[in-house]
């Protein structure tokens, strides 16, 4: 019998320790073992066994194929809304929370104001740094340079577009009324595309302040790799084309700001990646 109204969702992809440390504090805060449902994303390591092994009541799905973030998380999701949960808490597995996290995004959606809130998020701090904010639950977006920038003042949080996907708290009728994740998006873009769909379905998104992560950031693949550039590309380029009209321009605006940073930095092999994964 699954007691608790949250269903909380870790993706895992060869990082097992991270996962293991994640399930620790969510269960350490009180939430069930059995309301927590990790998926591995074909990691073709011994992340899988690892995990059973070290928590055998815990609930452990296999993805068949890494299809990214938004595949890997919609196993979890589909199954999550089969047993009837009223909310979804889609969570990295490079993070750490306490017992405040879960309860304060609750809160949020309680109040009779915010009936037509759907997507909450947390205070992000670096697990490293704690003392600074990494995301004061997301970001906004600008349509014109193509870029997203993390909220990191209380005083702007009216600006807030979407929350990010490293906590996200999200009732089930978003996903009833707009659907799942976005699987074009391998990653990067995925939680931005969902939170600006819903917002466009009638959904408010907020952030809980008093609900604070603690993330790692970073585990899945190096800071600005060319393999980095290219899936950041590829999902920007869908998500303005989709959103946006006039997308072509804040494309080649992006592109030209981002190469003339790079020219700057003197990082010149990083410049032919910038134009690639464009159309």
């Amino acid at each position: 019998m699954y007691t608790n109204r949250v269903a909380v969702i870790l993706l895992n992809w060869r990082n097992y320790s991270d996962t293991l440390e994640c399930i620790d504090s969510i269960v350490s805060s009180g939430i069930d073992l059995r309301d927590v449902i990790v998926v591995d994303n074909d990691s073709q390591d011994e992340s899988v066994n690892i995990i059973r092994r070290s928590i055998p009541d815990l609930e452990v799905l296999e993805s068949g194929h890494n299809g990214g973030f938004a595949y890997g998380c919609n196993v979890g999701i589909r199954i999550a809304l089969e047993r009837n949960y009223p909310y979804i808490w889609l969570l990295n597995n490079d993070t750490l929370v306490n017992k405040q996290t879960l309860s304060e995004m609750l809160n949020i959606f309680s109040k009779p104001a915010n009936r037509e809130i759907g997507i909450v998020g947390s205070l992000i701090r670096y697990l490293k740094f704690p003392y600074e904010i990494q995301a004061l639950g997301g970001g906004s977006i600008n349509y014109l340079t193509g870029q997203t920038k993390n909220i990191l003042e209380f005083g702007n949080l009216d600006r807030l577009d979407y929350i990010t996907g490293a906590s996200m708290l999200i009732s089930r009728r978003v996903f009833e009324r707009i659907g799942l994740l976005d699987e074009r998006y391998f990653m990067y873009w995925e939680d931005v595309e969902f939170c600006v769909r819903a917002k466009k379905a009638g959904f408010g998104v907020a952030v809980a302040t008093e609900s604070v992560v603690l993330h790692k950031e970073g585990a899945s693949i190096g800071s600005q790799s060319p393999k980095k550039i290219l899936i950041q590309n590829e999902a920007q380029t869908k998500f303005f084309r989709s959103h946006y009209k006039f997308w072509p321009f804040t494309i080649l605006t992006n592109s030209l700001g981002r190469s003339i940073k790079s020219i700057v930095r003197g990082d010149l092999k990083s410049l032919k990646y910038l134009w690639k994964k464009r159309i």
